[in-house]
């Protein structure tokens, strides 16, 4: 409800994190925002918002057990990037003949999401983290800012959703919703998002 009045939202998202390759043969992506940023502007899309990724759990058809593998500096690494994919794939493919590639799958990454903390209080570029979702709806990664835009590890998970989407029938896009005073609890519950985008070099 926005002023008394009941408000219908949909939009599209992709059902699993960006991942290169095949559909028996594929690598999930790990990479800066601003990269994430730049294949979003080109596609029509935009990450999403912390409210987004909660949403996103809760539809998701396939939930599945976050996998954290212990901190260290290798974690930033390529090998263990594709260690984390594999151990992604294993545990997808015991849900694989109920719900085909394809179907909303959540729980496996954490999302690099549009944030009012993607500049800290300083004005430094931060990358903004959120989710890995337990199977009681609740995120491990709660929104985070603490580093910076070159920091990339195993865990990230870039999720695009297209900027056009529908209030009550009509066409929007995601960035004027975020922007408005009075739609943006629609996407958002960190308040208005007015540079919903991380700057792009």
């Amino acid at each position: 409800m926005i002023m008394g009045q009941l408000q219908t939202i949909r939009y599209y998202g992709l059902p699993d994190f960006l991942a290169i390759g095949s559909d028996s043969d594929y690598f999930y992506c790990p990479m800066r925002p601003q990269l994430a940023q730049k294949i979003a502007d080109l596609l029509g899309c935009s990450l999403p918002t912390r409210k987004i990724s909660d949403r996103i759990y809760h539809t998701a058809k396939v939930k599945m057990m976050p996998q954290p593998i212990p901190p260290s500096k290798a974690m930033i690494t390529v090998p263990v990037f594709e260690r984390h994919t594999r151990m992604v794939q294993q545990q997808r493919e015991q849900s694989i003949r109920q719900y085909s590639l394809g179907s909303l799958v959540d729980g496996n990454k954490k999302d690099v999401v549009i944030s009012n903390k993607i500049f800290n209080d300083r004005k430094q570029l931060r990358v903004v983290i959120y989710g890995w979702h337990k199977p009681d709806g609740k995120a491990i990664q709660p929104l985070h800012n603490g580093h910076t835009t070159d920091h990339v590890d195993y865990s990230h998970g870039i999720r695009l959703i297209q900027n056009k989407l529908w209030i009550n029938g009509k066409k929007s896009t995601l960035r004027a919703v975020l922007g408005s005073e009075t739609l943006h609890p629609l996407l958002s519950d960190e308040g208005v998002i007015k540079k919903a985008y991380y700057p792009v070099e």
